[in-house]
């Protein structure tokens, strides 16, 4: 009996063409799976027939039918989770370099629109808003446009980092005065930084000319509310929650993995969030509200050196 189905296995076809495969292709290829057999010769160089022989067309020459077994069906699911797995971080990572990259063009254009309007302004970059870096006056938006930083509401904007809420910039004409919400921290003009630890004079680009190279005019926007980041401490119900959504931006699992930064000089960089410290406060109407950016400490004195540790 046994010699009979080894007997009828032999003189089948898709034996072989298993056989010939094997000596071909280098690995085993078992005659009991024919769709295995079938999908090797769909692949198989335009010399195979010498090296196969008359079967080795078999998809063309069997017309029967062989339903997919469970195994094999439970075999291609597996594959697919896996793969799913392996690619869709990759997927994200990829997405997330595609956000920082354009995150970091949109501040290279902000300094190089300030390096044309300062000329044109007495050497005085763009002030932000009251010491609020988050904020420009409406004639403040006005000003920007004419050297090409359009502020709109509803669009696309270089002021606003493309893993921000997309309703920002957005105008609020009941604030006192009237106020655009932007996407970055915006630290131009900004005189005093006050750090909810000690007030101490600005290092913050108002003159340019004036200014080191390194001080930072626009970086992406860190806040925090109290002691928690904006995004998570303002209610998603609250109808300004769009000021905060996404902010920080670029995270690492729920925590900041670090931000973009343009400086006076018009070079921008990315920065981890290890170096990045509150150099600003206000009170705001969720609280102490605390904005971070990352700072070369060259020409700290001492004084705010003492307190640096504390700004974290």
């Amino acid at each position: 009996m046994i010699q009979r189905v080894r007997a009828s296995r032999e003189t089948s076809p898709y034996y072989a063409v298993a056989r010939a495969l094997r000596g071909y292709c280098g690995f085993d290829v078992p005659a009991e799976s024919p769709h295995a057999i079938k999908t090797l010769c769909a692949f198989l160089p335009l010399d195979a027939p010498k090296i196969v022989g008359d079967n080795w067309n078999i998809k063309a020459n069997d017309n029967s039918r062989h339903a997919f077994t469970l195994i094999e069906l439970l075999l291609v699911v597996a594959i697919i989770a896996i793969l799913a797995a392996m690619l869709l971080p990759v997927l994200a990572n990829a997405r997330e370099g595609a956000k920082r990259t354009a995150c970091l063009d949109n501040l290279r254009q902000i300094g190089v629109g300030m390096a044309a309007y300062a000329p044109d302004n007495n050497d005085y970059v763009l002030p932000c808003r009251s010491d609020i870096p988050i904020t420009l006056t409406s004639p403040g938006a006005q000003s920007a446009g004419s050297v090409g930083l359009n502020i709109k509401s509803n669009s696309a904007s270089i002021w606003n980092c493309p893993d921000r809420h997309s309703t920002l910039p957005n105008f609020e004409p009941a604030a006192s005065p009237p106020q655009w919400d932007i996407g970055y921290s915006y630290l131009g003009g900004m005189t005093n930084w006050n750090t909810g630890a000690g007030t101490f004079p600005s290092l913050s680009p108002v003159k340019l000319t004036a200014s080191k190279p390194y001080w930072v005019l626009a970086a992406d926007a860190l806040i925090k509310i109290g002691s928690t980041w904006a995004d998570q401490a303002v209610q998603i119900t609250d109808p300004r929650y769009y000021v905060y959504a996404n902010c920080p931006p670029h995270l690492n699992g729920t925590t900041p993995a670090g931000g973009n930064e343009v400086y006076a000089d018009g070079s921008a960089q990315w920065r981890p969030i290890n170096s990045w410290f509150r150099y600003s406060y206000w009170d705001g109407a969720y609280g102490q509200t605390f904005v971070y950016w990352s700072q070369d400490d060259n020409d700290f004195g001492p004084a705010l050196m003492s307190i640096q540790s504390k700004l974290k």
